[in-house]
């Protein structure tokens, strides 16, 4: 209950103050995670993507390798699903506390997006 009450809350704190530029791709990126679409999660993305794990641990590089990684994780986990808990956005960057349901399992997750251009350039995770 706890964690719906917050994520209505952000969203109503999103809708009354509007998000940036970032916000609006690192947003349409969730969305298309959520739905398993991805071409359209695809197209949020810079073709020199990097992905890390929190600090500097390269995981991903490159939209092919990106793809490819994904492509495979929307096919195999049908409940596959990103609740976003609170948003920080600060010029190009933004930073999410997500909720990450996959396979049955529950995943807290902090995700940090750095965007230029329209696109997300690079994501950091941190992972409990």
């Amino acid at each position: 209950m706890k964690i719906l009450l917050s994520f209505m809350l952000a969203i109503a704190f999103q809708v009354a103050i509007g998000q940036s530029p970032s916000e609006k791709i690192v947003q349409k990126q969730v969305d298309a995670y959520n739905q398993r679409n991805i071409d359209q999660f695809m197209a949020t993305y810079s073709s020199h993507i990097e992905v890390y794990l929190f600090p500097d641990s390269l995981l991903m590089s490159g939209k092919e390798d990106m793809r490819k990684h994904y492509q495979e994780m929307f096919e195999a986990a049908p409940d596959l699903s990103c609740m976003i808990i609170n948003r920080i956005g600060m010029g190009n960057n933004v930073i999410d506390r997500e909720y990450v349901k996959r396979n049955g399992k529950y995943l807290d997750a902090i995700a940090i997006y750095k965007v230029e251009q329209d696109s997300i350039v690079r994501v950091t995770f941190i992972l409990e």
